[in-house]
């Protein structure tokens, strides 16, 4: 197989579909050929609070509020 012109990547994904016992894996920047099952990705959970951004907070009514003395109407 001749091939010119071709990026890295694409030439490493021609490369993964031929090799049926490896796999190319990317970690830390860096390329890595590993066996089939040897190497198992990260998996991350993140909880995210949303809350404020979905529903609106409730509104409250309040007391009045004065200095004591003076009556406004």
């Amino acid at each position: 197989m001749t091939i010119k012109e071709l990026s890295a990547e694409n030439l490493l994904n021609l490369l993964d579909r031929r090799l049926q016992k490896h796999q190319f894996v990317v970690r830390y920047g860096a390329v890595i050929l590993a066996r089939n099952g040897e190497y198992k990705r990260q998996r991350y959970v993140r909880l995210y609070h949303v809350q404020d951004i979905v529903r609106k907070p409730p509104d409250f009514p309040a007391p009045k509020l004065g200095l004591g003395g003076i009556e406004e109407d």
